[in-house]
């Protein structure tokens, strides 16, 4: 029995679509905020301590701890996105760190399988990501393709810059012509009634 397909593979089938763009924080033909695992990178994950998991006190003062985890990635005035990063966390804390430690363990010749990658890949990055980019250009390199960064934000910039991230991403996917291409795609698939990425900015806003 075949695999269910994944949730965002039914979405493009019930909307015609049989290409498009994907936008993904650390894995798609879209990527945000995802840092280059090098040799070194490799060699300190296994010492490395928790990103996200903390240990649940009486007193609740994990609930501090989990909220400055982050603190640091947003500005005031973003403490929403904060609200939901912490519901988030609690939500599933056996599993929190998951997400991390599947990130070091994929990539573990990252460099290697990023040249095997012939989609059109747009890397794009936060001028305060401390953590993806030092390393943009090098992993620029290993990709053979473009990257942009853009006007703010840290970490979590699609979150908090959705107007210009969906733009860009626009502007990449559906306006210039791609490689291989003799003019701009448009709106692939016949989805001119959804239009390009950013439809659901707003809810997303509104969360």
């Amino acid at each position: 029995m075949p695999p269910p397909r994944p949730p965002g593979v039914r979405t493009a089938d019930s909307l015609g679509q049989a290409r498009g763009p994907v936008g993904g924080r650390a894995s798609g033909p879209l990527l945000s905020a995802t840092a280059f695992v090098d040799e070194a990178k490799r060699a300190a994950a296994p010492a490395r301590p928790p990103v996200d998991r903390v240990d649940p006190k009486p007193d609740g003062s994990h609930l501090v701890e989990l909220w400055n985890r982050r603190r640091g990635f947003y500005q005031a005035g973003e403490e929403a996105a904060l609200n939901r990063y912490v519901i988030d966390a609690l939500s599933v804390p056996d599993r929190v760190e998951e997400g991390h430690e599947a990130v070091y363990r994929y990539r573990y010749r990252m460099a290697e399988r990023l040249a095997h990658i012939t989609a059109p890949v747009l890397a794009v990055c936060a001028p305060q990501d401390r953590y993806s980019l030092p390393a943009l250009e090098e992993f620029a390199a290993a990709l053979g393709r473009e990257t942009a960064v853009l006007s703010g934000g840290h970490v979590p910039a699609p979150e908090q810059l959705p107007g210009e991230f969906a733009d860009v991403v626009n502007r990449r996917f559906f306006a210039d012509v791609l490689p291989g291409g003799d003019g701009p795609p448009g709106t692939p698939g016949g989805a001119g009634a959804v239009g390009p990425l950013g439809v659901d900015t707003a809810l997303v806003e509104g969360r």
